[in-house]
């Protein structure tokens, strides 16, 4: 199919942290940090955006996404005008509308919730259900069960 030819064509390449069955079948493996080894933010099932900071350097040759994306724009002669995770998330504030009014100094232990700020990521059949935890709510039925 397309993506044989393609990775016929240009190889295929892997940025992850963990060798897995997957990265035996590529070219090139771009060792990227674990979220310990790196600064950044994301948004969770919730749709809340939270921040992380380093704890650890990372292993080896491991270097965050950012960096490893800075590098292949580079080789490929695309500006890449984003040096730090408070620069990339600039950018989603600047060109997608959920994240208006985010500020990426201001992320902290209290999470913003995007859902707020505009359209749901998260379908609201999702939200409603029981899949998404809620701090205040506990599932009675749940209440005697063991997690793994």
């Amino acid at each position: 199919g397309t993506a044989q030819n393609l990775g016929a064509s240009f190889g295929t390449a892997l940025i992850g942290a963990n060798h897995h069955a997957t990265s035996a079948y590529v070219n090139y493996v771009l060792p990227s940090a674990t979220y310990l080894e790196k600064e950044g933010s994301f948004v969770n099932f919730q749709g809340k955006v939270q921040k992380f900071e380093k704890i650890f350097s990372p292993l080896g040759e491991a270097r965050p996404e950012l960096e490893i994306f800075g590098a292949l724009a580079g080789k490929l002669g695309i500006d890449w005008p984003y040096q730090t995770p408070a620069e990339m998330f600039g950018e989603l504030t600047r060109t997608v509308h959920e994240f208006d009014g985010f500020k990426y100094e201001e992320l902290s232990a209290q999470p913003g919730d995007v859902r707020k700020m505009g359209e749901p990521m998260i379908p609201s059949e999702t939200q409603a259900s029981g899949l998404v935890f809620h701090e205040t709510k506990i599932d009675e039925k749940a209440a005697g069960r063991k997690f793994l």
